[in-house]
């Protein structure tokens, strides 16, 4: 969730105000999706800040499953393991060769 909301923060900072958010997490679009949703206690001013901002925006959030974007999922593993805050200008190395197999179509399968 905080995510969600840091990424909220950041796009409104950046004058982006059309955001499109996908996320593999179920828990984080539902809490967006119920107008009735009360965030933990430790949440509720960043939560409110970040549904103020929204407001301003074309905001959209949206389920992807992990293998519907390895980016981001190798983005999220790499976020566990620096402290602070991380901004790249150009896509770290971590993540070049599954943007070039993106970029050819090449598709990712889960298998069971």
């Amino acid at each position: 969730m905080q995510a969600a909301l840091h990424v909220i923060r950041i796009a409104f900072d950046h004058g982006w105000r059309w955001l499109w958010l996908e996320t593999d997490s179920m828990a984080v679009i539902s809490c967006f999706s119920n107008p009735n949703y009360s965030p933990p206690w430790q949440l509720r001013s960043f939560w409110l800040h970040s549904k103020h901002l929204i407001n301003q925006m074309h905001f959209v959030i949206t389920c992807a499953l992990r293998e519907g974007n390895i980016v981001a999922n190798i983005l999220a593993n790499e976020g566990l393991k620096v402290s602070g805050y991380v901004w790249w200008d150009n896509p770290p190395s971590c993540i070049v060769k599954q943007l070039h197999l993106d970029s050819w179509g090449v598709p990712n399968f889960r298998f069971h």
